[in-house]
């Protein structure tokens, strides 16, 4: 297995991803040194790609290590406690997902080999047009703490009319919502890009207010 490596804008349209470590996984336990460095390494290889996945996504992880580590060593990580960290990694700008909160479904397998070094196989299965490109990406509070991506590189008229519709689909869901409590037929009233709320945002993502926003477009038009 090969990681992917590109620095395209757009994930493959064969919906998935594949990713090869040469790295002994930790467990959610292990010192803060140890995950962060399981989060580097995942990093330099994410950092290369040009989008987030920005839909439900499914993962599988497979750890290749010598069966003999596996069973008599005492610091073999149980494979439920390594999930964690890597997603960690996967996660945030440098990364491909915006938040592990994506992951709908996941799973974790090893499998023995008769080398003594270790290999981590990811898989990301996804939706291929739920992706958003990094640059020029903030996300801009609809209300409620909910945010939502946004690029600021569109044409200022481009902007305004987005941000327009975003706030009238808003609207529109909170009163439906309010009136009848069926969030999923609210829904059809917002963008088909999920929202996420504020805590699900990594703090290394640039968030922007509304106000903020409309001010800086109208600084534009002006120019």
């Amino acid at each position: 297995m090969e990681n992917y490596k590109s620095n395209l804008n757009e994930p493959p349209e064969f919906g998935e991803l594949l990713f090869a470590f040469d790295f002994e996984p930790v467990s959610l336990q292990s010192s803060a040194v140890k995950r962060a460095f399981i989060k580097y390494e995942i990093r330099k290889v994410t950092s290369t790609l040009g989008y987030l996945l920005s839909g439900d996504v499914k993962v599988e992880i497979q750890w290749l290590v010598h069966e003999q580590e596996r069973y008599e060593s005492a610091h073999a990580p149980d494979m439920d406690n390594i999930i964690k960290p890597i997603l960690d990694g996967l996660s945030g700008p440098q990364g491909v997902l915006i938040d592990d909160c994506q992951v709908q479904t996941i799973g974790s397998h090893w499998i023995d080999w008769t080398k003594k070094e270790h290999q981590i196989n990811i898989s990301i299965r996804y939706i291929p047009d739920d992706f958003v490109t990094k640059k020029n990406l903030v996300f801009i509070n609809l209300g409620g703490n909910m945010y939502i991506p946004f690029h600021t590189d569109l044409p200022a008229q481009v902007k305004e009319t987005l941000i327009t519709h975003l706030e009238k689909g808003m609207a529109l869901r909170n009163e439906f919502l309010k009136e009848t409590g069926d969030y999923y037929q609210a829904k059809f009233f917002q963008s088909v890009q999920r929202l996420f709320h504020k805590s699900r945002i990594n703090e290394s993502f640039q968030c922007v207010e509304l106000t903020t926003l409309k001010n800086n477009i109208e600084q534009e038009k002006e120019k």
